[in-house]
């Protein structure tokens, strides 16, 4: 027979990993086979520009985004799926996806017509997950885009965003005096370089610098 001589009660402590946490910014980029207004109109071939920041603790290894059509045929996308280099804390990457809106889209008979789409972003180590839900109107107006090349001025507290639309979602906000490289006019704003990127500033928000 066996005997318990004795027990042994040893506390552990188990202390988690530092994880990632992945947030985003994004726009639509129609200046290669659009008009260049940030907003979408049919027949246009644009890409989505996500801007994903790991602002965790943790680094995320094996960042993945994917693009997913909610909604009919107004949408094709080409390029769904974007694999990310490893984002260490504070880092970020960007994740493009093509889509096309197809011609027939935003027709009359067409009750607000929009692209409806979802994008995930997940950690394939961690397990961690951003799911999202995007709606994009479908614009019926053709908009003139002039060129401009000039370095332009902010009067004053200015926000430049992600459409030529004063309803388009924030993507910085610039103290006065900061400088923009604009590169074209639409619709009474200026399209501005950020980087490798591109944001839209209110002409009445800008001056010569």
């Amino acid at each position: 027979t066996m005997r318990m001589l004795a027990t042994l009660d040893v506390p552990v402590t188990i202390n988690a990993l530092a994880r990632p946490r992945l947030s985003y910014a994004l726009f639509i980029d129609d200046t290669g086979g659009g008009n260049g207004d940030g907003l979408l109109q049919p027949g246009e071939a644009v890409e989505l520009v996500v801007s994903i920041k790991n602002t965790g603790a943790g680094p995320s290894e094996e960042p993945t985004a994917l693009l997913k059509n909610l909604g009919g045929s107004e949408t094709f996308i080409e390029t769904g799926r974007q694999k990310l280099e490893a984002l260490k804390a504070a880092s970020a990457g960007v994740a493009r996806f093509a889509f096309k809106v197809q011609p027939e889209a935003g027709g009359a008979s067409a009750k607000a017509p929009k692209v409806d789409l979802r994008l995930q972003v997940f950690d394939a180590i961690t397990g961690d997950l951003l799911v999202e839900r995007l709606q994009f109107p479908i614009k019926s107006a053709q908009t003139e885009v002039k060129k401009k090349k000039a370095v332009l001025e902010a009067t004053g507290t200015t926000s430049v965003l992600a459409a030529a639309d004063g309803a388009s979602p924030v993507l910085a906000r610039a103290e006065g005096g900061t400088r923009f490289d604009a590169v074209a006019e639409v619709n009474g704003f200026v399209r501005v370089k950020l980087g490798s990127l591109y944001g839209y500033v209110a002409q009445n928000g800008l001056g010569p610098s």
